[in-house]
């Protein structure tokens, strides 16, 4: 029997081409909304360690103002671009992406792309790829959008959560939290998971989503281990007193030296009247 070490890909090891990455059939969701296409690694559900990563943005709800926002939760991970590892694992990411869009091509049809079967079988790959929401995000300027090199590509790991039937307001977190020396966190949000830290995530993703307007990948959270990151700490007091107490001391050393001048002033006073 296999081990569960053996399900676990760790992300130098994580090699996707052809003959390890497979697609099954494109299926409706039990919702109703949208598809789903069957995606594997090496025949078994693709579950992959990553290295320790920044996480610039920390804990996530979504954007504000905007339908999905407290229905989905999220972090969004910087590649560490400083180890020869960490830009392999991008690349990695990057070749599943192509494998992909590829599928996605080939099947556009089948997958529904597009309103009708028709505008489907007439899209051209170039289209497919368009449609396709990438794992790995480039940093843009919004203005001319060109690529800022300054910032880390990244990639974002969704928690997984209970939600309300009817208003899809999450109720619990079901994805599991660990702080650095691998206790169990329960309360996760803003405080535990701050941004600028720095995780370890277990991540899986079993399925590509698709929709008539696009498809994509989604990695999940099976596990994630929390780092403090290099800013200051935030719940406790790190004002220091001991400025205040020399203070203190030296108003008091004043306060002599005031009593000591005036009552010399008082004593030359008395003389010169003499």
């Amino acid at each position: 029997m296999a081990s569960f070490r053996d399900m676990i890909i760790r992300y130098d090891q994580f090699k996707p081409a052809t003959d390890n990455v497979e697609f099954g059939k494109v299926n409706q969701n039990k919702s109703g909304q949208g598809k789903s296409v069957r995606l594997s690694y090496n025949r078994k559900q693709l579950t992959l360690q990553t290295q320790k990563l920044r996480n610039p943005f920390g804990f996530s709800r979504g954007m504000e103002g905007t339908p999905q926002y407290g229905k989905k939760f999220s972090c969004t991970l910087s590649f560490d671009l400083g180890t020869e590892k960490g830009k392999d694992f991008m690349e990695s990411l990057r070749s599943l992406e192509e494998l992909v869009a590829r599928e996605a091509y080939e099947h556009r049809v089948e997958w529904g792309l597009g309103k009708n079967a028709k505008m489907s079988k007439d899209m051209t790959e170039k289209e497919v790829r368009n449609m396709m929401t990438p794992i790995v995000k480039v940093p843009v300027d919004k203005e001319t959008g060109e690529e800022i090199s300054d910032y880390a590509p990244t990639f974002r790991v969704t928690f997984n959560t209970r939600n309300h039937e009817e208003t899809g307001e999450v109720l619990a977190i079901t994805s599991e939290v660990y702080d650095q020396e691998g206790n169990k966190v329960t309360t996760v949000d803003e405080s535990t998971i701050r941004a600028g830290s720095y995780c370890k995530v277990l991540m899986y993703a079993n399925s590509v989503w698709v929709s008539p307007t696009g498809y994509g990948v989604n990695f999940r959270i099976k596990q994630i281990k929390v780092y403090p990151g290099d800013g200051l700490p935030t719940g406790k007091c790190l004002i220091d007193d001991e400025d205040d107490e020399e203070e203190d001391r030296e108003e008091t050393g004043d306060e002599e030296d005031v009593e000591e001048v005036t009552s010399g002033a008082k004593k030359l006073s008395l003389r010169s009247r003499d």
